[in-house]
């Protein structure tokens, strides 16, 4: 997900170094940009540029403005919600829920209907686990990560979020089977949960919440009875691969430009 960022900006911070060479042909013991400092704004130049910046802000304007519309439905939420313990607030609704929502002070939230239709062992998992999504501060994880991945093409980005949801959520499980020791308890409680779930929180930014009943449900059982392994890709395998995305993006930049060139001219 972070290895195009990292590619970028390692190559923006070698080219500008470059630029500040003024050399006709500019560039790193890898890179090398022929006539760098020719930048035409009534081209391809300005176009892609503007291309750029209209989207990226578009991008950028939408996620802020969900997150804004969420923080106001979280406020009236509030004037609602009973201070029950520590950072957990109870709902006077029928819906069966439970999430946790808040950027740099998160909250987990539960209504009558989630406490209605628990056992006392249920809801002990349920706080637990939504407890565990606010000292990870995941809603605030969920929509930086929601912003970056809206940059990916549309079902590149939903499979990245799906991925980063499934994540947090089996962090939040893990968090409450070391402490508890009851995998089988915690995976039953997910499955009557998703069952019957209705959710006060679709009415949310889904974005900006992470709650016990959420999708990747099948994995997360698998993973809490011990019949899934997550095996993660070995980090120098990670860095080596990045270092080579890295490389090959220094070494095609004047050829890429050149090709852009042949077709749009200045």
């Amino acid at each position: 997900m972070f290895a195009p960022w990292v590619a970028v900006l390692s190559v923006f911070a070698d080219v500008s170094v470059a630029m500040l060479q003024n050399q006709d042909m500019a560039g790193s013991f890898i890179s090398h940009w022929h006539h760098i400092d020719s930048f035409y704004f009534a081209s391809w130049h300005g176009a892609l540029l503007i291309c750029w910046f209209t989207v990226a802000g578009f991008l950028v304007f939408s996620k802020s403005f969900s997150l804004l519309k969420h923080l106001k439905q979280m406020s009236m939420l509030d004037t609602l919600a009973i201070h029950k313990s520590d950072n957990v607030y109870h709902l006077k609704s029928d819906c069966v829920s439970a999430f946790t929502s808040g950027m740099f002070t998160p909250k987990c939230y539960i209504s009558d209907g989630m406490l209605n239709t628990t056992s006392d062992s249920e809801q002990d998992i349920i706080v637990k686990h939504e407890q565990a999504h606010a000292i990870n501060r995941d809603p605030m994880k969920k929509w930086l990560f929601s912003v970056l991945a809206s940059f990916f093409i549309g079902f590149i980005s939903t499979r990245l979020k799906l991925h980063m949801s499934l994540a947090m959520e089996q962090m939040a499980d893990d968090s409450v089977a070391k402490a508890t020791n009851r995998n089988t308890d915690i995976a039953s409680t997910l499955i009557k949960i998703t069952r019957i779930n209705q959710s006060i929180n679709a009415k949310l930014q889904q974005e900006c919440i992470t709650n016990f009943g959420a999708n990747v449900m099948e994995q997360r059982v698998l993973f809490l009875l011990g019949q899934l392994e997550n095996k993660p890709v070995r980090k120098s395998i990670s860095f080596t691969i990045l270092a080579m995305t890295i490389v090959c993006c220094l070494l095609s930049i004047d050829s890429i430009h050149h090709l852009i060139e042949f077709f749009f001219k200045h």
